[in-house]
Formats: C-alpha cells, structure tokens, sequence
C-alpha cells in the first residue's frame, strides 16, 4: 500500500512539475 501510494505521488508530482522532476533526477545523478 505504502508503495502504490508512494507510486500515485509521484505521477501526480510528475504531472504537475515535469522540470522539478528532471532537476531531482539530475540530483540523485550526482549523488551516485
């Protein structure tokens, strides 16, 4: 449950901020 939860938040975070999505991506990029 947690996950599917966690899952439909990040869709909707996805949705509504696509360029907030692709800086966190960059992020953990550098952090690995």
């Amino acid at each position: 449950t947690a996950t599917t939860l966690l899952q439909a938040g990040t869709d909707i975070l996805v949705m509504r901020h696509p360029k907030a999505v692709r800086e966190l991506k960059k992020f953990v990029e550098k952090l690995l």
